[in-house]
């Protein structure tokens, strides 16, 4: 049965922490799953090669996704910020536009979600952009719809110490039909079907949002044991050159300590990461046959992407930081509307989640949202490029001087094998401080970090990014040209010091300083 009014549908789908290359969509090597789900959504649609977060963090990231606006103007740079009810975002638009609109799974930009927050509170206002919410999180704290339908994860999470450690990973006791993807699925199809039930008055705007592959890694038994473990090795660029980096890397390369694990631990890592992003491709296989037979696929915008992603071993590194290479900030991205846009395309134009309102806007015959500062590439979609996309920016991190080599002595109690709520990779936000910018271009990427030293990568020979060409001749004028981008990026975005959003304690520490972490947390009573 058509719908009425000649509106679209949307589908706005969310992982949470996944990097482009998890997919065979982006990575015919090893450490990517076998796409079926997302395959049929990119017959069905375009398929964005240098698509980038706005800052590798989840909370700026989701705003700027859906407001628009870059983080360093929001000025929410942190997990600890929510976004105001005085932004124009998404779905408080479609809302306004009449559209039924649906939250399924982790918020985490409406409402703060942070780690010791309470995932299950929202504010009042949030009843005044979604219709219907049922929300999930991440760790050892749930939201109480999950504990009411699945009373096991919160235990296992709390539980298992050793998956709440930085390089560890558990293969959960439970299947996946027992997991928080198929219960959100299950949801996301009951509300579909509540929906046509009512007679589909008013077109649909569902916000589904899963929480894997963030950690606390952990991934269904049956999936974790389909991967076949030779598939899996160390990343291309495990070995990198660290030292020709900016000092912050080398510290959090210390500060992670990769080789204080061992392959298998790291490798295990690895396979529990990738069945995770596994079993959200199975559910949306599902997902999508339950909309094909219904006659929702042709007409309903499917969007495919995730907040930020996961070095997952590649420098050896892990999880995600204030950083600009690939592993951390280039997400997937696929968008289908068989009604509107010619599908079974590939785009490599440079693109940013802070584009997706603007083009959403430009679909649906909106108007773009207050402040808007995204590019819209609905010329993109269509096949019908109007305009030159030069590059992209990512954002990241506060002002202010960058931990380095220095730092080191000042964290003797630090231990890479200690527990999450001990190792803290969230917070201090020492590990924030140092505004970077990185920025990417057709082939290559600049990465400025405040205080340090630069980096420049060529992708096409290096897509890796194993080896810093900052300082070759050769590049001299890429150089130039990248920092010229920068420069038209920062003359367009407005920037703000960031008011209230970092707690205290975020001064508390100097960079480069002589008192150790510990001692500035017992003066403080931390």
């Amino acid at each position: 049965m058509p719908r009425t009014a000649g509106r679209p549908n949307l589908l706005f789908i969310m992982t949470d922490q996944q990097k482009a290359t998890t997919l065979d969509l982006y990575n015919s090597g090893p450490n990517a799953i076998r796409t079926r789900g997302l395959r049929s959504l990119a017959e069905s649609g375009v398929v964005f090669d240098a698509a980038y977060c706005a800052y590798p963090l989840c909370t700026p990231s989701r705003i700027s996704m859906l407001t628009g606006r870059y983080p360093s103007s929001t000025g929410l740079l942190t997990n600890n910020a929510f976004a105001a009810d005085d932004y124009q975002t998404i779905f408080g638009v479609a809302h306004d536009h009449g559209y039924a609109t649906t939250l399924v799974g982790k918020d985490h930009a409406y409402a703060s979600m942070s780690i010791g927050g309470d995932p299950g509170n929202h504010p009042a206002w949030m009843d005044h952009v979604f219709d219907r919410i049922y929300t999930a999180g991440h760790n050892a704290r749930q939201p109480p719809e999950i504990n009411r339908d699945l009373p096991h994860i919160e235990r296992f999470m709390q539980s298992n110490l050793e998956m709440r450690r930085g390089w560890q990973a558990a293969v959960a006791p439970w299947n996946a039909s027992e997991s928080i993807t198929a219960r959100l699925h299950d949801v996301a199809v009951n509300y579909l079907s509540d929906w046509m039930e009512t007679g589909r008055e008013k077109p649909f705007a569902m916000w589904l949002s899963f929480p894997d592959p963030h950690e606390f890694y952990q991934a269904p038994r049956d999936v974790f044991e389909s991967i076949d473990p030779k598939s899996i090795d160390l990343p291309p660029n495990w070995e990198s050159d660290i030292e020709n980096r900016s000092e912050f890397i080398q510290f959090m390369h210390w500060y992670f300590n990769a080789r204080g694990v061992s392959k298998d631990t790291v490798l295990h890592l690895i396979r529990v990461y990738l069945a995770m992003c596994l079993n959200v491709d199975t559910y949306l296989q599902s997902l999508f046959s339950f909309m094909k037979s219904n006659e929702l696929w042709d007409d309903t915008i499917v969007i495919f992407t995730s907040d930020h992603g996961d070095y997952n071993g590649e420098h050896q590194l892990v999880q995600k930081f204030n950083s600009g290479y690939d592993g951390n900030c280039r997400i997937p991205l696929l968008i289908s509307w068989p009604a509107g846009i010619s599908g079974g395309r590939r785009c490599s134009d440079p693109v940013n989640l802070t584009d997706l309102p603007a083009t959403l806007c430009d679909l649906l015959g909106w108007d773009h949202f207050d402040g808007n500062q995204g590019v819209s590439f609905s010329d993109l979609l269509t096949g019908n490029p109007t305009r030159e996309r030069r590059y992209t920016v990512v954002e990241s991190g506060l002002p202010g001087k960058a931990l380095s080599l220095k730092d080191i002595p000042n964290f003797p109690s630090h231990s890479v094998h200690a527990p999450l709520d001990v190792l803290n990779f969230y917070n201090p936000p020492h590990r924030w401080t140092g505004k970077l910018y990185a920025v990417r271009s057709a082939k290559m990427k600049l990465i400025v970090r405040e205080g340090q030293k630069s980096e420049f990568y060529d992708l096409t020979l290096d897509p890796w990014e194993t080896t810093n060409l900052y300082d070759d001749p050769t590049y001299r004028d890429h150089i130039l040209q990248h920092h010229e981008y920068l420069a038209q990026h920062l003359t367009r975005i407005a920037y703000r010091r960031p008011g209230t959003v970092m707690r205290d304690y975020d001064s508390w520490y100097e960079a480069g300083g002589e008192k150790s972490w510990d001692e500035v947390k017992r003066e403080h009573g931390v």
